[in-house]
């Protein structure tokens, strides 16, 4: 992302209703697979929009939503795929989330080329940590 656009999104005042918060994150969500741990920086933010919750801006999803703008200044460099070397997958599951890491070892470091993040809707937060463990 350019520099002007992490300047938009540092500015970005904190939403202060439904419609500006859904806002934000559609921005953001288009971005979730630089941001590590992504589905778990947003759980404060996402229960505000849910059905039958009060809006109210507490001091966690402000903090949230801090992070989150944060992490645009910081998310990793995605390398190119570089077929010769060997890829290591890397999974993670938690109660909000799976992810996966592809990387590669050059020079002794491990260099990301794909991260895949997805949320576990409310109907699949049910499944217990073992299957979402094998699921990632």
């Amino acid at each position: 992302m350019d520099s002007s656009k992490v300047q938009q999104v540092l500015n970005w005042p904190q939403p202060n209703y439904i419609k500006a918060l859904q806002s934000f994150l559609g921005f953001a969500n288009f971005y979730c697979h630089f941001i590590k741990d992504y589905f778990k920086q947003i759980t404060a933010l996402t229960s505000l929009i849910e059905r039958d919750s009060r809006f109210i801006f507490n001091e966690e999803a402000h903090g949230q939503f801090q992070l989150l703008k944060e992490a645009f200044t910081t998310t990793p460099i995605l390398y190119h795929c570089d077929p010769s070397l060997q890829t290591i997958v890397e999974t993670d599951a938690s109660e909000y989330a799976l992810g996966v890491v592809l990387s590669q070892v050059n020079d002794l470091e491990s260099i990301p080329f794909h991260l895949i993040v997805s949320s576990f809707s409310q109907m699949s937060s049910s499944i217990k940590f073992m299957k979402r463990n094998s699921l990632a």
